[in-house]
Order: structure tokens, then sequence, then C-alpha cells
């Protein structure tokens, strides 16, 4: 009886551990949506005042966090130009968390 009892809660502990470890994956999984989703709306920020500039020739500024930037430098999102003035300030300012990128006659940072 006793063996039946530890038994019986040895699989309960290994079911609770099934579940928590379910529910942790989930919890992480909608965690790096919700960046994802985050980095795509800063790059499509930059994209939509890049392209209000060439229509306008309007100024605006567009902040991005250092994950965005390194997203778009790992999946060769930006231009040749671009990629070369963010891996310049990225080296310049490695511990910066965002930077306020300012569109204009030429991309300021």
């Amino acid at each position: 009886m006793e063996f039946a009892f530890t038994l019986i809660f040895m699989v309960f502990l290994v079911y609770i551990n099934i579940i928590l470890f379910k529910q942790h994956k989930a919890k992480r999984a909608k965690k790096e949506l919700d960046e994802f989703k985050k980095i795509a709306s800063e790059i499509q920020k930059l994209q939509i005042a890049s392209d209000n500039f060439l229509k306008t020739g309007k100024e605006s500024n567009v902040t991005m966090s250092l994950k965005a930037i390194k997203y778009g430098l790992e999946n060769n999102i930006f231009n040749e130009s671009l990629t070369l003035q963010f891996k310049q300030i990225l080296q310049k300012y490695p511990f910066e968390k965002e930077f306020n990128i300012e569109i204009g006659s030429f991309v300021k940072i």
C-alpha cells in the first residue's frame, strides 16, 4: 500500500513538473513575441520617417532600441550607409540602450 502511494505521488510530481515547464515555455515564447513586435514597430517607424523625408523633405526623430538596431544589422534590413552609421554608433556607444535618430538631409544619430 505504501509503495502504491509513493508511486502515485511520484507520478503526480512529474505531472506538476511537466505543467510548470509548459507554462514557463509559453511565457518565454510570449515574451519573445512581444519583444519581436516591439522591434518590428521601431524598424517600421524608421522606414516611415525615411519615406516621409524623401517625399516631403520634412525632418523627424525616431527612437530606436539597441535590440532593434542589432536585429536590423544581423538581418541586413538597412541599406549600406545606414548599416555603416549604425555600426560606427554601436562601436562608439556600446552601453547605450536607446538611440534618438534624426532623419534629415542625412541620417544623424
